[in-house]
């Protein structure tokens, strides 16, 4: 069913959030590598599908009723859309593209009315750890080499354009594109890391940059790391 969202288990644990050192391996701002530990939590094998989002882009106005939320209405705006006219490029099975971090967020809330259970978006701590699938120390979601990238994800311009989602092996957790073909929201505002262990950590409490994972079809290999940010 493509309407349907499968969810993984990610088991709680403490890990190496960032990277530490110079060059290549620390291009970006994710340094200092701290610990950091996270509550269990559920992730979505797939990124999102333009069949489900449209459910909640083409809505005329939803009157939901769920004991936990109340009476919500949920008005279209410009902002919970996706930007056109990019949004035309969205077709069955490929990921829903162009949204803003409070698209996607509107877009949980709506899910959880709909269904009566509690959907958010990571935070980047939760999306690191999931990213990395179980390993330790590696620079990707499949280990440390990027030889034969291009059978492991989508990235560089080629072929140039967000695949059906699943093309590519899962990684340790069975989740699919988490590295590659489209950039992936956190809950997160973003905020130069500590060196000091945290646990559970949710980011500056405000800020003027959301952060956003994984890179996409578009960007070089190194964005594709676990602690690119």
């Amino acid at each position: 069913d493509q309407k349907t969202i499968k969810m993984r288990a990610i088991a709680p644990g403490s890990y190496a959030m960032g990277s530490m050192g110079e060059g290549f391996q620390n291009k970006g701002v994710q340094s200092p590598q701290h610990e950091v530990y996270v509550d269990a939590f559920w992730m979505s094998e797939k990124e999102i599908s333009w069949e489900i989002y449209q459910e909640f882009l083409y809505r005329e106005k939803d009157h939901i009723r769920a004991d936990d939320y109340g009476d919500l209405v949920l008005e279209i705006d410009g902002l919970s859309a996706a930007t056109m006219p990019y949004v035309n490029f969205n077709i069955t099975s490929h990921p829903v593209i162009d949204v803003t971090q409070y698209a996607a967020s509107m877009f949980c809330k709506w899910l959880s009315a709909k269904t009566g259970r509690f959907y958010r978006l990571p935070t980047e701590a939760e999306w690191e750890k999931a990213s990395r699938g179980g390993l330790v120390g590696k620079l990707y979601p499949w280990g440390d080499g990027s030889s034969g990238a291009a059978t492991k994800l989508n990235y560089g311009k080629t072929p140039g354009k967000a695949l059906v989602v699943g093309q590519f092996a899962s990684n340790g957790f069975a989740l699919y594109d988490i590295a590659g073909n489209l950039g992936e929201w956190t809950w997160d505002w973003y905020g130069a890391y500590s060196a000091d262990s945290q646990s559970n950590p949710r980011g500056p409490e405000s800020g003027t940059d959301r952060v956003y994972r994984g890179g996409s079809w578009w960007h070089d290999i190194y964005r594709a790391r676990c602690a690119h940010r």
